[in-house]
């Protein structure tokens, strides 16, 4: 009994004795791990390592894996516990690190799939059963960046892990943080439990505290350079309004198979985030809906999540929500019910996007949304309807616009690849006004199909004056009106036939004006009246003009060349229109939609004298407005021969030249009766852009002006304003600053 207690402690001090001089040696220690961890394909490199009575410190640890060079593993601090008796490793406590990684999701993916399934089976008896393992390990403290490509990142921050065999593993994060040109998901407090199966590790519940989603405008809108999409280029007209991206298609049946993947093999039954924000940003501008309530439920053949307002209040809650299919037979689902709720219960703030008063203001409506099953196609149709809507926003209105009832419904649809677009049914509703509207958009080939229409059913005039917001009208919004107001207006053209586009513009304007507030009465205009005016260098000063006032120049001494070089250069049916010009509307629209954007208006002298009469320079929707209402009250109060004479007064010649007399002398030392047809047609070419010099120091006029005003010249002879005999006269004329007499031309006379 003595010789086996003799043989049993000799036997342990052997052992112990082995035992301690392995662990005394670093460096073998070292060695032994970099074996171990490379027969698992695991490159590992230790800078320094403590050895201990069952454990192992290693400090400073960088490892990367066999056949995935762009994933690397740095760690602060690695603490291993081991086994006295055949050194079997125990536990792993892991405190700090970093993880990064590089490449597209799909290249880490299959390069972290190829290196599982390589290392997956040893050490298995089994390899496609899974098995729980055997050793306990915690994480804490680490962060994990990846680079995915085209600006797009995955941050994690204060990634924590713990397997203690004696329940699910259980995954977290402080911040994880997903963000690409244009969009970015941010989430804060994120949990997990952690399942083993025969598709590798799953979650078995997830729920995120907090997350933001914000969509930044005017990032990520251009296709790299390698990319196979069409971008429009600044001269592509209509056929660049409609670029193709046929890469688009392929991306959302690529994403749609990942997420019907990942949902079916990884996600729980439930998933929550507590709290989720909406964002829009743009330069200067932010938007942001919530907190709301995010809740995903997946079964055995859909995904559906829903989004609830965490804020309660009266009427019927404003849920969205939706439905993936996991099967690739049935189309991706969006749907919005409810309402109405105030902005304010939405987490809306005053001054986002320019609202006012949200705590007042509410959405309610219903809308559907559908994405077909192989992505190549989407349809979206509902309504939305506002109440007390408030805005705030200068390139409109200088003060709070309030709209106390708006409403849209409509249909849209579209192919996923930008070739097809199409708005049916469109409808807006602001107060008693309705505007109906379509727009469809197909390419085939090389050419854009377009179709658009606009119609305004008969309404009376004081109904559609008293439903336009008074910020948008000032004065405007106390006259008084009579009788109707109709619109329909179209336009049909194919790109690669522009000559045969067809444009309708049928404009019913029966209203007219019954009473005006003293401000805007027009009869003041009969007698002299100061009036605000940018002088030399942009500074305001207030002049005096109209009829009886020093500069004023009545119709009669005014030089007869220089209405038909208006007549010409600005408003060529000026004597056949009463404030809009059809005709020039048509022609601005087919200019507009030849370049694809807006290039041209379709501005009269009445539009313009009314500009010059009543409005500020500064250009916002509500100038617009007033401008149309005021033009009709100068029409309906003024003969075609007192707006010409009120307009060649008071409109801007030069820089702070005021009126057809001062700019006479300061440009030919004569009197506008005496104005020559080369004068009187330099003159009304500079109006477009009064303050650009045209004559050099010496008063020479450039060549390039003098060649644009000989055309103008032949328009005019040509519509029969000039008689043969004046432009080939004209023709001989060159205008010369200071000079009341032109020299003569080079230019051979041309008839």
């Amino acid at each position: 009994m003595q010789k086996r207690w003799i043989w049993t402690i000799a036997g342990g001090l052997v052992v112990l004795g082995v035992l301690g001089a392995v662990l005394a040696a670093p460096a073998l220690a070292r060695r032994a791990l970099a074996t171990r961890a490379r027969a698992r394909g695991v490159v590992l490199f230790v800078e320094q390592v403590e050895v201990g009575l069952g454990r192992l410190g290693l400090h400073r640890v960088r490892l990367t894996l066999e056949g995935v060079p762009s994933f690397e593993v740095r760690l602060d601090q690695v603490d291993l516990g081991v086994s006295l008796w055949g050194l079997g490793l125990e536990q792993v406590d892991v405190r700090g690190g970093h993880i990064a990684g590089s490449g597209t999701r799909e290249e880490i993916v299959e390069r972290l799939s190829a290196w599982r399934e390589r290392h997956r089976s040893k050490g298995r008896a089994d390899p496609n059963k899974p098995t729980k393992g055997s050793i306990r390990i915690t994480v804490g403290g680490a962060d994990a960046r990846f680079e995915l490509g085209e600006g797009e990142e995955l941050k994690v921050s204060r990634l924590a892990f713990e397997d203690l065999l004696t329940g699910p593993a259980r995954l977290g994060a402080d911040r994880v943080t997903l963000s690409r040109p244009g969009s970015s998901v941010d989430a804060a407090g994120f949990e997990a439990e952690l399942a083993s199966g025969a598709a590798g590790i799953a979650l078995a519940s997830a729920r995120i505290a907090e997350m933001r989603v914000s969509l930044h405008l005017g990032e990520g809108t251009h296709a790299p350079a390698d990319s196979p999409s069409t971008p429009p280029a600044d001269d592509a007209g209509l056929a660049g309004s409609l670029p193709l991206h046929p890469d688009r298609v392929p991306r959302i049946r690529s994403t749609l198979a990942l997420v019907r993947r990942l949902a079916r093999e990884k996600l729980p039954a439930e998933v929550t985030v507590e709290r989720l924000w909406l964002g829009v940003e743009s330069d200067s501008e932010q938007l942001s809906v919530g907190p709301s309530r995010l809740s995903i439920a997946r079964t055995d053949t859909a995904m559906d999540w829903s989004l609830v307002p965490l804020e309660k209040g009266g009427g019927t809650p404003l849920e969205l929500g939706g439905r993936v299919p996991l099967g690739d037979a049935e189309p991706v689902t969006i749907r919005l019910r409810g309402g109405p709720v105030t902005f304010s219960q939405l987490g809306v703030k005053d001054g986002d996007f320019g609202l006012a008063g949200v705590a007042g203001s509410s959405l309610e409506g219903q809308a559907d949304v559908k994405l077909e099953p192989d992505g190549a196609g989407f349809a979206a149709s509902g309504s939305l309807g506002l109440e007390s809507l408030a805005l705030r926003v200068d390139r409109l209105a200088k003060e709070t616009i309030l709209v106390p009832r708006l409403s849209v419904r409509g249909t849209l649809r579209g192919a996923s690849d930008g070739s097809s677009f199409a708005l049916e049914g469109a409808e807006l509703s602001i107060g008693q006004a309705r505007f109906d509207g379509r727009l469809q958009l197909e390419r085939h080939g090389e050419s854009v199909l377009l179709d658009a229409g606009l119609r305004a059913p008969l309404v009376s005039c004081q109904a559609l004056l008293d439903s336009a917001p008074r910020a948008l009208l000032g004065a405007v919004a106390d006259m008084q009106w009579s009788g109707t107001f109709s619109l329909d207006a179209a336009v049909r053209a194919d790109s690669s036939a522009l000559a045969k586009m067809a444009v309708l513009w049928k404009f019913d304007n029966g209203c007219r004006i019954t009473a005006v507030p003293a401000e805007l009465d027009p009869e003041r205009f009969r007698a002299p009246f100061p009036l605000e005016v940018l002088g030399p260098g942009g500074v305001p000063q207030t002049l005096e003009f109209g009829p009886g006032s020093p500069q004023f120049v009545p119709i009669d001494d005014i030089s007869p060349f220089v209405e038909a070089a208006l007549l010409v250069t600005e408003d060529g049916r000026f004597h056949r229109h009463h404030g809009f010009d059809d005709r020039a509307i048509e022609s601005a629209i087919r200019d507009n939609v030849r370049a694809g954007r807006f290039v041209r208006g379709a501005s009269t002298l009445s539009m313009q004298l009314a500009k010059n009469l009543y409005l500020s320079r500064t250009k916002t929707l509500s100038r617009k407005l007033q401008e149309a209402a005021l033009t009709m009250l100068l029409e309906q109060n003024f003969s075609k021969r007192e707006i010409l004479e009120l307009y060649l007064n008071v409109v801007e010649f030069g820089p702070g030249i005021y009126g057809i007399g001062p700019a006479a002398a300061y440009y030919f030392g004569k009197p506008a009766r005496d104005l020559s047809p080369a004068q009187a047609f330099f003159i009304a070419s500079v109006l477009p852009s009064p303050t650009v010099r045209h004559f050099d120091e010496q008063g020479n006029l450039s060549a390039s002006r003098l060649r644009h005003v000989h055309s103008l010249l032949r328009i005019s002879h040509e519509r029969g304003r000039l008689s043969a005999d004046e432009l080939a006269a004209a023709l001989t004329e060159v205008p010369h600053f200071g000079r009341g007499e032109s020299q003569p031309s080079e230019e051979t006379p041309v008839p």
